[in-house]
């Protein structure tokens, strides 16, 4: 494996969710170990994914009105000053055009990609989803792109590798994390189900951590007979996961931290680009998804927590299916991958 000189084009904000980013990172930070450098282009992000991004990435500011693509001179201008040989797209607006003419630049390319339905002309496509095959792709990319499936390629941080799940106890810890954006109103459904949860013989006794920005404290001091503490979003969720019972969520990146971690989760979908990862999922029988986010009601949530949350053979088949799938060793794989790229068009 070489070391790289990495640029990365991605999206991070309150609409499209922090995947792009996280997974971004986790490859960018298994570069830094190995001695290469990374370049984020992107659009402003919020404060902390800034802080965050520093550690393993300078900076290049996309400004509005710059679009997804970015004109050829400012990618001209992009991969002469990092002496760029690995391009990575972790953004769903930029076309094979732009991949194209940042190949023509001298660069080697990377797609990471969730949903097979847009042509992609990169060296190396990457789809970590559970339940996406490389026939999917067909038609999609050249006969000689290099196509990385399903979660044997997940990219996870340094952080979840080394985190050490704490055994499980009572009180039953419960994580609640939605990623990026505002979920207050999600939050609140969670918490109302949660509530209707009465600790008995067959229910333990919950503390639950919930990790947003737009949930009142002052309502949530419990839920019901359940502890309840609200956290500001902060730079990776390693440790809370790693510290969790039963985690709630999306089934988007995080899902690859969580089953890497062998965390039972019972998830909803945000959004469509989830979809082939939530049915995967099911499929695996590595997580609970109870469907779209506007299909879901308090009593889905209450009967799918119940579930899990009163039940420990269920929690351990989860976190068992999950850890088969996901052995945190992807990000090295993909690394190693695009090392490969690059090498064929600069052996040297």
């Amino acid at each position: 494996m070489r070391a790289l000189r990495l640029v990365a084009r991605l999206t991070a904000s309150a609409e499209v969710g922090l995947g792009h980013f996280v997974r971004c990172r986790a490859l960018a930070e298994e570069n830094l170990a190995h001695g290469g450098t990374n370049a984020l282009v992107a659009e402003a992000m919020d404060p902390w994914l800034e802080t965050w991004a520093a550690g393993v990435f300078t900076r290049d500011l996309v400004e509005p009105g710059e679009g997804a693509d970015l004109a050829p001179e400012r990618w001209r201008e992009i991969v002469a000053r990092h002496a760029a040989d690995v391009a990575v797209f972790d953004h769903y607006g930029v076309s094979a055009d732009t991949h194209r003419a940042v190949e023509a630049l001298g660069a080697a390319t990377l797609a990471i990609d969730d949903v097979p339905e847009r042509a992609l002309a990169t060296d190396v496509v990457l789809n970590q989803n559970v339940g996406v095959s490389e026939d999917n792709y067909r038609g999609l990319v050249s006969a000689s792109t290099r196509l990385l499936i399903g979660p044997r390629y997940a990219l996870v941080s340094h952080d979840v590798r080394r985190a050490r799940v704490r055994p499980a106890g009572e009180p039953l810890r419960v994580l609640v994390s939605f990623g990026g954006g505002r979920h207050g109103a999600l939050i609140d459904d969670v918490l109302t189900a949660l509530a209707a949860l009465r600790p008995g013989a067959d229910l333990p006794r919950l503390a639950v951590t919930v990790v947003a920005s737009d949930v009142d404290a002052a309502r949530w001091p419990s839920a019901g007979a359940h502890a309840v503490r609200i956290v500001a979003p902060t730079p990776g969720l390693a440790a809370a996961l790693a510290d969790a019972d039963v985690a709630i969520g999306a089934p988007g990146s995080t899902s690859y931290e969580r089953l890497a971690l062998g965390v039972p989760s019972v998830l909803v979908q945000l959004s469509d680009n989830q979809a082939p990862g939530a049915r995967g999922l099911i499929d695996a029988e590595a997580a609970i998804v109870l469907g779209r986010r506007e299909d879901v009601t308090v009593d889905d949530w209450i009967a799918a927590l119940r579930r899990v949350c009163g039940d420990a053979t269920a929690r351990g088949d989860m976190a068992a299916a999950g850890r088969r799938l996901v052995d945190g060793r992807g990000t090295e794989r993909v690394l190693d991958a695009v090392s490969a790229a690059v090498a064929r068009r600069s052996p040297a």
